[in-house]
């Protein structure tokens, strides 16, 4: 089993594959290049769930090849497991659908919304209309499938 600090020469390696700048990898994720530069080179450690499915959905890979770089695996029977684990990493169906990568990223912005709202001591329409413009991609990928 590889250890996290292969993770940075891994995501180097997709990255120059790919023939893809930093800038462009900043661009489509949303992550800084100096933090991916960071990853590559080994001097960023212990990067967060939400920067590797990014990263994931970026290089259009399985949620499950980045596992065995982060602690979030679960290879304990009965272990309760993290919800983006499970939302990213399971086969499941959504409206008789099997979910592929970017509709459960979708699901997953949606879940995070909906916690986000629910735990807040009082709501904007604003927050509301974030809700509302997720269930609208889901809704849109859903027709388009």
């Amino acid at each position: 089993m590889q250890s996290k600090e292969n993770l940075g020469p891994f995501i180097k390696r997709l990255r120059e594959q790919r023939g893809v700048s930093l800038a462009e990898i900043q661009d489509k994720t949303g992550l800084s290049a100096s933090y991916i530069n960071r990853l590559e080179n080994k001097t960023r450690q212990n990067p967060t769930l939400d920067s590797i499915s990014r990263l994931v959905k970026y290089f259009e890979i399985p949620f499950s090849s980045m596992e065995e770089f982060c602690d979030c695996g679960n290879s304990l029977e009965g272990e309760v497991k993290n919800l983006d684990f499970i939302l990213l990493n399971q086969s499941y169906m959504f409206a008789n659908l099997e979910a592929d990568l970017d509709f459960k990223m979708i699901l997953r912005d949606l879940i995070k919304e909906l916690e986000n709202y629910s735990t807040k001591a009082s709501i904007s329409r604003q927050d509301e209309a974030k809700i509302i413009d997720i269930a609208v991609k889901v809704r849109e990928k859903l027709l388009t499938a």
